[in-house]
């Protein structure tokens, strides 16, 4: 595959929706350490915070939920 040619404007476009998604996705996992679902269901990753692992593990989880969406938006906006 040989490199593609962009316009400036284009790749300013391309920065912009990346910051966008991650500010989203930030407060998306903030509510989600201490708020949790809708409803309290599932509940906040936080109530697990005694449990190291328990912890952690619900925190790449929620990661690997999120990242095959993100692998799509950048994949068709590339």
């Amino acid at each position: 595959m040989g490199h593609v040619f962009r316009a400036p404007y284009e790749l300013c476009q391309i920065i912009q929706v990346g910051n966008l998604r991650h500010n989203a996705l930030f407060r998306r996992f903030i509510s989600a350490l201490t708020r949790g679902g809708p409803g309290g269901m599932p509940r906040p990753i936080e109530v697990h915070a005694h449990d190291p692992l328990r912890y952690v593990g619900d925190m790449l989880g929620w990661l690997h939920q999120v990242c095959d969406h993100i692998f799509l938006s950048y994949g068709t906006l590339i």
